[in-house]
């Protein structure tokens, strides 16, 4: 798809926003990586037939990322430095318009029919509050067994197949990871902004799923969704995040105690499960989501 096709597509889709109920709002925080913002960004124009609109947050990148992003018709927040993941979130929510909120990294590459399958899993049931696609690098019951994609084809042929072995399966889940976290408005508005205490990254998504299920929400998985997820590309390397999820999940026990600590025994199980494709030991996979952060 040429430059010009997906700048069309992002403003059609943003011409369509004062008129869909079901419009998806995608919150992207990123800082630099502009290679992966834009497979990201591309693959959002091909995949995403459903109203959307594309909210990057720049927290300062200095290699042309968010000019890039403005070319390609996304709405663009630029802060002066790396604000986080948790208040990027919160900034692309406060001009999200909405009715499902999505967080995405930058370094997600969506496939065919994922925002729909999406919104039919959490259109399922009100008490539903968030759903989380499975997908090749995370942990816990999102990751998957997948092989390693050589190219955008492989990944079409993998994620068809894997949609249809598993058409309309849901699973209830415990936690969801943040690389691709689907959240309803009135679930937001519910509960409320994320925890900006979680600085860069890591556990605010642990954080934000005790909150949601605090609140009377459950966590669903959509089995029948498969997207790519390159891993740690923000924080600039794995050793960098487990570094950051080291000091945040002090924050997160002290916030939470005995609730957090439940959790996190239900974490460590699902990376007791995590298969080395990446080159990373379940040993060395971080305690706060396994994923990249702004």
């Amino acid at each position: 798809m040429t430059r010009a096709r997906i700048r069309r597509k992002v403003r059609s889709s943003r011409a369509q926003r004062p008129r869909g109920r079901a419009l998806a709002s995608v919150i992207v925080p990123c800082v630099n990586g502009l290679r992966w913002t834009r497979e990201c960004l591309q693959a959002l124009a091909r995949h995403t037939r459903s109203p959307y609109e594309v909210i990057v947050v720049d927290n300062a990148s200095t290699d042309g990322t968010g000019a890039w992003a403005r070319r390609e018709g996304a709405r663009v927040i630029r802060n002066r430095r790396n604000e986080g993941f948790a208040k990027a979130i919160n900034q692309g929510s406060a001009v999200a318009r909405g009715r499902w909120l999505v967080w995405l990294n930058n370094d997600v590459v969506v496939t065919r029919g994922w925002i729909e399958r999406l919104i039919a899993c959490a259109e399922r049931s009100p008490r539903i509050g968030a759903v989380g696609p499975c997908t090749d690098l995370t942990v816990g019951p999102q990751l998957v067994g997948a092989p390693q994609f050589k190219d955008a084809a492989q990944l079409s042929v993998f994620s068809e197949a894997w949609a249809l072995q598993n058409a309309g399966q849901v699973r209830t889940v415990g936690w969801l990871t943040g690389f691709c976290f689907l959240v309803k408005r009135e679930a937001f508005e519910r509960v409320g902004l994320l925890d900006e205490r979680f600085g860069l990254g890591t556990y605010e998504e642990f954080d934000y799923c005790l909150r949601l299920r605090q609140a009377g929400y459950e966590l669903a998985l959509a089995r029948d969704v498969f997207v790519r997820h390159h891993g740690h590309k923000s924080f600039g390397g794995f050793e960098a995040m487990a570094a950051q999820a080291r000091l945040n999940k002090d924050i997160f026990l002290e916030k939470w105690r005995r609730a957090g600590r439940d959790l996190l025994e239900e974490v460590k199980a699902g990376l007791g499960r995590v298969r080395n494709r990446r080159g990373i030991s379940p040993a060395r996979q971080p305690r706060g989501g396994g994923r990249s952060r702004a």
